[in-house]
């Protein structure tokens, strides 16, 4: 049922002794539902500082004044969706609702997309980063799209911008996006995957800035 192939290519799969083709079917397409809404959960829980409100209300401790000038609403912000396929239509499409300007990336933007305010070839992927102050990675792993967001992209986002990943873990280099959270270059990090999961209890990750993990559920 996954959308991916990444982790289902297996060696025997290519070795066909007895010379007929193997046809690989995947679930592309049934989760651009959940998915697409898991990402909004982490962009409105940023804006309006729920997770720091779920913190506070453990601590017992009425924060009001400390998060106040953190809060902001997601209309009138840019999201920049890297992949428009059918759940980055689906995400496109929820932000639309809120007020948000839309622009994803594909390899043929020439197809119809629907939900996009703009749709660029994914070889301008770093004009799509320069124009968002929210980014959504909504892609398969591929040997194309391996560690597609790393330092050279950190190094040019807008501030403050806020980073997704709910695709695969080695779309990003983890260590250079754990980097940039942590010294504030990026603004915050919601994240689904890991390349490692399940993500061991030792990872500097349980202890990042301002950063929304949730276990690989976006698809559930």
């Amino acid at each position: 049922w996954s959308a991916g192939v990444d982790g289902k290519l297996y060696p025997e799969l290519f070795t066909n002794p007895d010379g007929r083709d193997v046809m690989i079917s995947t679930g592309s397409g049934i989760h651009a539902a959940s998915c697409s809404e898991h990402v909004l959960a982490m962009m409105l829980s940023f804006a309006r500082g729920i997770h720091l409100s779920v913190d506070a209300q453990r601590a017992a401790t009425w924060s009001r004044r400390e998060q106040a000038d953190k809060l902001f609403t997601l209309e009138g912000k840019t999201v920049g969706i890297v992949g428009a396929g059918q759940i980055g239509q689906a995400i496109a499409r929820r932000c639309q609702a809120f007020g948000m300007r839309t622009v994803g990336t594909r390899r043929d933007p020439e197809k119809p997309t629907p939900h996009f305010d703009y749709v660029l070839s994914h070889l301008q992927y770093h004009d799509l980063i320069l124009a968002s102050d929210m980014i959504v990675l909504a892609l398969p792993l591929t040997p194309h799209t391996r560690w597609l967001f790393g330092e050279e992209e950190i190094e040019i986002l807008r501030r403050p911008t806020y980073v997704f990943n709910i695709g695969r873990g080695g779309l990003w280099d983890e260590r250079h996006v754990l980097q940039g959270v942590n010294r504030g270059w990026i603004a915050g990090v919601g994240v689904d995957v890991f390349v490692d999961e399940p993500l061991p209890p030792d990872s500097p990750w349980w202890t990042a800035r301002n950063t929304i993990i949730t276990p690989h559920t976006g698809g559930v």
